[in-house]
């Protein structure tokens, strides 16, 4: 499930990568464009024969219940995005549903980066959010409005060390999308976790941002993905 949906998200993000509108510049108006960008990247791989995900993503949707997080905050959370199944082989039918999460934050300047983190990448490890509980792993997606890839990497990784979080190490770099990756430890199943990190370049939303050529990305970038 992880593999497919992180197949369908790098390619949906790819297309939102050129033809972003340029007038954004609110991260839920980002979101709502790339969450119609899912739908066309699930439609053309499930065209081209490849293995897709079942249903659909739900966008700001809470937390499901489970027994064991019952009157606590986490129900009450919204995951950006959140892609389920439920798992046939769990004896309890009502601990069997398994989510994708993904959330998604602007990067680019001090703040944002420390927001990735503080707003974002906590919210797998906290257990007042429990984003991606009961699954190995999840994912955040970076919309980087200002400055360089290794700009914002090295402002996430200086947050990162601070907040007691190992950092985020880069897979693939290209002009569209970059791939990276960080393990997890937390105090709820399951752990370690890993996170997937893909971050696509939106310039232009903002008046003086400049303008770049946005070429493929390189073929096979999924791979970097491994199931649940």
């Amino acid at each position: 499930h992880a593999m497919s949906v992180m197949a369908v998200l790098l390619h949906a993000l790819r297309l939102f990568a050129t033809d972003c509108p340029a007038e954004l510049h609110v991260e839920t108006e980002m979101t709502r464009e790339l969450y119609l960008r899912i739908l066309t990247a699930r439609r053309a791989l499930l065209n081209a024969g490849e293995w897709v995900p079942d249903g659909l993503p739900t966008l700001d949707g809470r937390n499901s219940p489970t027994p064991d997080t019952a009157g606590t905050s986490a129900e009450r959370k919204l995951p950006d995005i959140q892609w389920g199944y439920q798992d046939d082989l769990e004896p309890d039918p009502q601990k069997s549903a398994r989510f994708f999460h993904v959330e998604c934050k602007r990067l680019g300047g001090a703040d944002l980066n420390s927001k990735y983190v503080d707003e974002g990448v906590m919210r797998f490890v906290s257990s007042g959010h429990r984003y991606g509980k009961d699954v190995r792993e999840g994912a955040m997606v970076g919309y980087l409005v200002e400055g360089k890839t290794s700009d914002a990497l090295a402002g996430v990784n200086q947050r990162s060390a601070t907040a007691g979080l190992p950092g985020v190490t880069l897979v693939s770099d290209s002009v569209q999308v970059s791939i990276l990756e960080n393990t997890l430890e937390r105090t709820f199943p399951r752990s370690p976790f890993k996170l997937h990190h893909a971050w696509v370049i939106i310039y232009g939303p903002v008046p003086g941002d400049s303008e770049i050529t946005l070429d493929k990305a390189p073929s096979g970038a999924e791979a970097v993905v491994t199931a649940v």
